[in-house]
């Protein structure tokens, strides 16, 4: 689905009346609830995240779920967990580096090989700042 379709179809569910009553709820939680009580805690917690949750009814490149995001970059943050056994900590950085390199390069769908080659020539023509 396009970005322009998912947007249409948020719109046409009326999800923004269904959220708001949502949200209403969690109100009427955190007021009839003991502070401390679970459900006053995630309802809390809940509101005070509310503008970045709610952006989804407005701009449809935005998902619901972050677990495709979450998914994609597992393997890279347990990549460089596997590499802090590397020997040394030089080495595990080196290689942290390196496996971050490769799959960010993967990520945006280019050859890893041909961006490190592309990284290493212009490397030395960057002032230190810039990179």
């Amino acid at each position: 689905m396009s970005y322009d379709e998912r947007f249409a179809l948020r719109k046409a569910n009326n999800l923004e009346e269904s959220f708001a009553e949502f949200k209403r709820w969690m109100l009427t939680q955190v007021e009839e609830e003991r502070p401390k009580s679970l459900i006053a805690q995630a309802c809390t917690y809940a509101i005070g995240q509310w503008d970045g949750f709610n952006s989804f009814l407005n701009d449809g490149r935005v998902e619901l779920s972050t677990n495709l995001i979450e998914n994609a970059i597992r393997p890279v943050t347990l990549g460089r967990k596997n590499y802090l056994f590397k020997g040394s900590q030089d080495a595990a950085q080196r290689g942290a580096m390196i496996y971050s390199i490769i799959n960010t390069a993967n990520k945006y769908e280019l050859n890893p090989v041909d961006y490190i080659k592309h990284i290493l020539k212009k490397l030395p023509a960057e002032k230190s700042q810039n990179i």
